[in-house]
């Protein structure tokens, strides 16, 4: 029953119409979007499905890039992402195996980093590629447990990291699968590419040149390293390629991508200068603690001050019997009332009020 079943699935593949995917395309320099089918890249023009063409010069951007997370990624020195079902470390290089391209061997002068299994978590991917792209650093090694060790290494044909002695660390060796990433050379810039492209397997970066060769395509990317599609596993009459181009943008020179935008320079502006407490006596006050109040009702309210209490000998207080409580808290709290709202109506905001035995402590500002 189940060889029936798959016979009939391959006999559903065989007669069954390929699905054409729309991808959304933005003109430059007016903007204008509308959807689209690629049909193929050549001599500097787009060709699509409803039998229209547009120059590479006319276009703003084409499709939508798309990480995939869960995998292993090798970054190459300018950048490029190459995503891997399966990596195999050796003396010269990293080894690649994909769904998508056909096998293929990178060597170490052309890595950038190698990530073991890229974080689904948005967050933790966020840290992680801040630390591989964003940091200038080289040779250092990122720990499952979030420990980074910085220093050179050498890696043997069995997976392991063999990291060199340092006037912090000794000598070390670890496994492959201890480790979530490596960082090996530099991040170098490259002003020469003409493409930034992204793939349908979650593979992007800028690219000297995408061509197509029968049923293959052929990344150059701007690190010289060559990627060719594997044949599908499913051989139709029609196959169309370019559908695992799932992004493209020209590198103008008069477009700016946000996330291409390096930061020079970084200004922080508190909201206070100093802190808001009720402890600070009010002739310090600072901006944004009661500077417009000074000579106002806070002088006022600060002259109001009880007697400190005596514990033990000396004169007594006179008893103030139940009713003359009373009056004296219904009269204490209409005076404040009347003046903080008095204030308040003058375009002044009480943060807060406190009582103590020997004097009343306001905190104010300015609405």
């Amino acid at each position: 029953m189940s060889v029936r079943m798959v016979l009939t699935l391959l006999l559903c593949l065989s007669w069954g119409s390929p699905t054409m995917a729309q991808h959304r395309v933005q003109l430059h320099p007016t903007g204008t979007v509308s959807q689209r089918t690629l049909l193929q890249v050549q001599n500097g023009t787009m060709e699509f499905a409803n039998d229209s063409a547009l120059p590479l010069s006319e276009l703003y951007s084409f499709g939508q890039l798309r990480q995939q997370a869960n995998r292993g990624w090798v970054v190459l020195r300018h950048g490029e992402v190459l995503v891997a079902d399966q990596l195999k470390l050796g003396r010269e290089g990293v080894e690649i195996q994909s769904l998508l391209w056909q096998p293929l061997t990178v060597s170490w002068k052309d890595v950038r980093a190698v990530i073991r299994n890229v974080p689904k978590v948005l967050s933790a991917r966020d840290r992680l590629l801040d630390s591989i792209f964003d940091d200038e650093a080289s040779h250092f090694v990122l720990f499952n447990r979030q420990t980074r060790i910085d220093g050179k290494f050498a890696i043997d044909e069995e997976e392991f990291l063999h990291l060199d002695a340092s006037q912090s660390v000794q000598g070390l060796t670890v496994p492959f699968s201890s480790v979530k990433a490596f960082v090996m050379n530099e991040m170098q810039r490259n002003k020469t590419a003409e493409l930034f492209v992204g793939f349908s397997d979650g593979s992007f970066g800028q690219a000297s040149r995408v061509s197509r060769n029968g049923r293959q395509l052929t990344w150059e990317t701007a690190s010289q390293v060559r990627l060719t599609t594997a044949d599908p596993l499913f051989v139709q009459e029609e196959v169309n390629v370019w559908e695992n181009l799932i992004c493209l943008r020209p590198l103008k020179t008069d477009v700016v991508f946000l996330d291409g935008l390096e930061e020079t320079q970084s200004v922080s502006l508190p909201f206070f200068e100093g802190t808001l407490a009720h402890t600070e006596p009010l002739k310090y006050a600072r901006p944004g603690h009661g500077r417009n109040a000074i000579g106002g009702m806070l002088n006022k309210l600060k002259a109001f001050k009880f007697k400190k209490p005596s514990f033990g000998g000396g004169d007594k207080v006179p008893k103030i019997s139940a009713k003359g409580k009373i009056d004296f808290k219904g009269k204490l709290e209409g005076f404040f009332k009347s003046r903080l709202g008095k204030s308040t109506a003058q375009g002044e905001e009480i943060v807060g009020v406190e009582i103590t035995n020997k004097e009343i402590r306001l905190s104010q500002i300015s609405s």
